[in-house]
């Protein structure tokens, strides 16, 4: 019998297969990141641009299932920006362009839009990132965006207009974050998040005049606003994160891989909602420490995602996490991305989860 999936899995397990080409040595808007007042990081890890700028050995290359989740969700971001271009007419909106790409010499900043759209019925420009969230992703996003989304569409939004204020063309108004669901869930059934679409809902992104900090509008119209992400807090941590590049000094560890006990302690007596366990993974601490919470027995396995899906988890835990050719990797190497074969984010628009 021709086994058609064990075939691919095969040939997935010799070589991803891939038409992207990227820079390492470039900043871009998927590794973006701001250090709130607290000292937490919200967003990208700097360890991991730090590898990725040296070319550290990707020890949790992408395996056949996860290279499989993100091809579906190539296709349906294909998909999609197609239905909207087939019904432009009736929905008085334009797309003006697909994957415009922006590059900011004072960062070494490169990134690549989703879109751009014209709406016919009020003049205005609006910005478009379309991300695809698998089951877990889905139910967090309804009600906010996910941050690193956040952070990512407030730099496109800004670097849009800085532009367009130097040609003199006109400005954007938002930056819109359009979440599709690859697959069905209690959740979305109930239509939560007010799109007539059970898969499909959005949120916009603004940025305030006055101290340029994040503001997020529901689907629903409910305003968020994020006072801690700030545009320039975004471009401070990317300064910080060349800093540390250039002077060839690897960044600390933000996140965690395996949370302490004492943390999972912790977070057991928050809701879920809040950052909490889920009820299972309650129960199990709950237990623990019927049992006398024995040091080392709780064998709960959680961590920062940031460090669980990492490329290169194995090589920041290793005993020898600075291994890789450091000195011999040119300091910068940067070349303006090509708009034809280049995606500066590869495989960034599609969570997993």
């Amino acid at each position: 019998m021709l086994d058609i999936p064990k075939r691919l899995f095969e040939a997935l397990e010799q070589k991803p297969i891939t038409n992207r080409v990227r820079n390492n040595q470039q900043m871009y808007p998927s590794s973006a990141s701001v250090r709130l007042k607290n000292g937490d990081i919200q967003g990208a890890c700097a360890r991991q641009t730090y590898y990725r700028w040296f070319a550290a050995s990707r020890d949790g290359q992408m395996d056949p299932e996860t290279q499989l989740v993100c091809d579906y969700g190539d296709a349906l971001h294909d998909m999609l920006t197609g239905l909207m271009s087939r019904t432009s007419r009736l929905s008085n909106l334009d797309i003006l362009s697909v994957e415009q790409g922006f590059y900011n010499p004072s960062i070494f900043g490169a990134g690549r839009t989703d879109g751009v759209l014209y709406d016919n019925n009020t003049n205005l420009i609006h910005g478009l990132e379309i991300k695809t969230v698998g089951d877990y992703k889905s139910t967090v996003t309804i009600d906010s965006p996910a941050v690193e989304h956040i952070l990512q569409s407030a730099q496109y939004l800004h670097e849009y207009n800085e532009n367009a204020k130097k040609c003199g063309t006109q400005e954007i108004q938002d930056w819109i974050i359009l979440y599709l669901a690859r697959s069905e869930n209690y959740k979305l059934k109930k239509y939560p998040h007010r799109s007539p679409f059970k898969y499909l809902w959005q949120f916009t992104v603004e940025i305030d005049k006055t101290d340029q900090h994040v503001i997020v509008t529901t689907q629903a119209g409910n305003v968020i606003h994020y006072r801690e992400i700030t545009i320039s807090g975004i471009y401070d941590r990317f300064k910080e994160n060349l800093k540390s590049i250039k002077e060839k000094k690897i960044p600390d560890r933000e996140f965690e891989y395996q949370y302490s006990e004492e943390k999972l302690t912790a977070m057991s007596k928050l809701t879920y909602a809040q950052g909490g366990l889920s009820k299972p993974d309650t129960a199990k601490v709950d237990k623990w420490i019927a049992a006398g919470a024995p040091e080392g027995e709780l064998g709960l396995s959680k961590g920062d995602f940031s460090c669980r899906y990492c490329d290169y988890s194995k090589t920041c835990y290793s005993d020898a996490s600075d291994v890789f050719d450091v000195e011999n990797t040119a300091l910068i190497n940067i070349k303006k991305p090509e708009t034809t074969e280049e995606d500066t984010d590869s495989h960034q628009t599609h969570d997993i989860f």
